[in-house]
């Protein structure tokens, strides 16, 4: 049985915020084809090349070495920094 009811179809077209919560606006110093160094995480000391960046995410995908390949790594912002 489908119901109809008109407040169930304005609770969907309202569009809620998060309660209390800010987004933040990162600026990044680097741009895609720019050498990096990964700062933190797993992937600490290790250079690579930007390939893309994702600025909704907050996550910028770059090229490492890895057994002689080149392996795309997704990082947060936070733990990049431009060479």
């Amino acid at each position: 049985m489908l119901v109809r009811d008109p407040s169930l179809y304005r609770l969907q077209k309202r569009k809620w915020k998060p309660l209390g919560i800010k987004e933040e606006t990162v600026r990044v110093d680097f741009a895609e084809g720019d050498t990096v160094v990964v700062t933190g995480g797993a992937w600490k000391d290790t250079t690579g090349v930007v390939t893309a960046i994702n600025p909704q995410k907050q996550m910028v995908t770059i090229n490492v070495e890895l057994f002689g390949r080149e392996t795309p790594v997704e990082i947060s912002f936070a733990e990049v920094q431009k060479m």
